[in-house]
């Protein structure tokens, strides 16, 4: 080999890894840093970018719990329908799209890839019906009530999951998940299990808002707040299909597609609803209530994008748990707009509910998380074809370019290949 130049000193090569001697210890991985992640400590780089769908999906439930607040509230002050409300959020949230869609210069911008169009439209068809589900609950049950028992999603979309996608499930997972479904009765109530203490308005004041008639459920009769319950169990079954849908779909499409498809199935529904009822079309006649349904609009976009994009980087049943936070945004929301303080069993079922999640987050994905981020874990290939390493040459070009490049021998056996193109045990002989 040649001797030209300084000599190559292994323990200044990141770009393979170092062969400890008995006179100095191996040097510490540089961190790769750049813009504002050099002013941010290493530990939380790390964390943000191995959870970076958890903290997609967890930000989504900021702006879903503002949006369901907003909707419950616009919902009491005026006759619009529930149909007229997803209608004119899901034509904004589509003009969104479309727009964002032939900003990034996608081939396709309307309907999306071809080869899973269908896909998209399952997603859509099963996202309107949660997104029914929804609002359609919040006309006899408190928007804190009817976000706990949706809570049942994240455990049926880890059960999907493991039947449809072959993800892991967890017995902890399954333990949780009954648990959450515990919690979910005691907030929901039901009379026949739980008799007269089922009644949503006790005569201690308990889950009565400061302001009746504006955004709570005072008056709400037992068989309103059942029906209300079922339209909610609707929504869970119909928001853990799309959920499922969308970690499927992954990164196949883009984000803004799969947000598309379900904003289109809505608002063709919704106009067809709004043709074939009998009775006028309400719209809102103030400015009030025009400034309430387009902060819906843009709420809901925004939350309806962090959440695909979330899901889309995350494990259906992993993703599933940050849904469980959009309970404590409710609750202090609900209780900031509306002074609403939640019954004794209310608050059991949700504290309930939250420990079993948090239980689960805790644990989860870690020898996952091990076993993908550990280089030293992954097998080497035993084939012809190079390594995912770059060539030594590549990286004394960029950071290194001090040092003499005449000897691509050198350069490849540091790199694991001798000069036949075959693996070799990585030392310089």
């Amino acid at each position: 080999m040649s001797q030209d130049g300084p000599p190559i000193l292994l323990s200044s090569l990141t770009s393979y890894p170092h062969e400890p001697s008995s006179n100095s210890p191996p040097p510490r991985a540089p961190v790769q840093s750049d813009g504002y992640s050099r002013y941010i400590p290493e530990h939380v780089v790390i964390f943000c970018t191995r959870n970076a769908g958890l903290l997609y999906v967890a930000s989504a439930q900021l702006f879903f719990a503002f949006m369901n607040l907003t909707v419950k509230y616009f919902l009491s002050i005026t006759p619009v329908t529930v149909y007229t409300l997803i209608g004119v959020r899901m034509v904004v949230t589509s003009i969104g799209c479309i727009l964002g869609l032939y900003v990034i210069g996608d081939p396709n911008p309307f309907l999306g890839p071809p080869e899973i169009r269908y896909m998209l439209s399952a997603r859509g068809i099963v996202g309107f019906g949660g997104l029914f589900g929804n609002y359609q609950s919040f006309k006899s049950l408190s928007v804190s009530d009817s976000t706990a028992i949706q809570f049942l999603a994240p455990s049926l979309t880890a059960l999907l999951g493991y039947l449809f996608l072959s993800e892991s499930l967890s017995r902890r997972e399954l333990v949780a998940g009954a648990c959450c479904l515990v919690g979910v009765l005691l907030v929901s109530r039901p009379p026949f299990i739980f008799g007269s203490a089922g009644e949503p308005s006790p005569p201690d004041g308990s889950d009565v808002p400061l302001i009746p008639g504006e955004g709570g459920n005072t008056g709400a009769s037992t068989p309103a707040r059942m029906v209300a319950v079922g339209w909610a169990f609707q929504a869970v079954f119909s928001a853990s299909m799309a959920y499922t849908l969308i970690r499927s779909i992954g990164q196949r499409a883009h984000a803004l597609h799969s947000m598309a498809y379900f904003s289109y199935f809505c608002s063709i529904v919704c106009c067809i609803a709004l043709i074939i009822i009998p009775g006028p079309i309400a719209w809102p006649d103030t400015w009030k209530g025009i400034s309430l349904i387009t902060i819906v609009g843009i709420l809901g976009f925004i939350a309806q994008m962090l959440l695909t994009l979330g899901l889309q980087r995350e494990k259906a049943g992993r993703a599933g748990l940050a849904l469980y936070l959009s309970i404590v945004f409710t609750l202090i929301l609900e209780f900031i707009a509306w002074h609403t303080i939640p019954s004794f069993l209310s608050s059991l079922g949700t504290s309930i509910i939250l420990t079993s999640a948090v239980w689960v987050a805790i644990s989860g994905g870690k020898a996952e998380t091990k076993a993908t981020n550990d280089l030293e874990s992954q097998p080497v290939s035993r084939s012809a074809t190079p390594s995912q390493i770059p060539l030594l040459q590549t990286t004394l070009n960029r950071e290194y370019a001090a040092v003499p490049l005449e000897d691509h021998e050198e350069a490849r056996l540091l790199n694991g290949l001798n000069t036949n193109g075959k693996r070799s045990n990585g030392r310089l002989d």
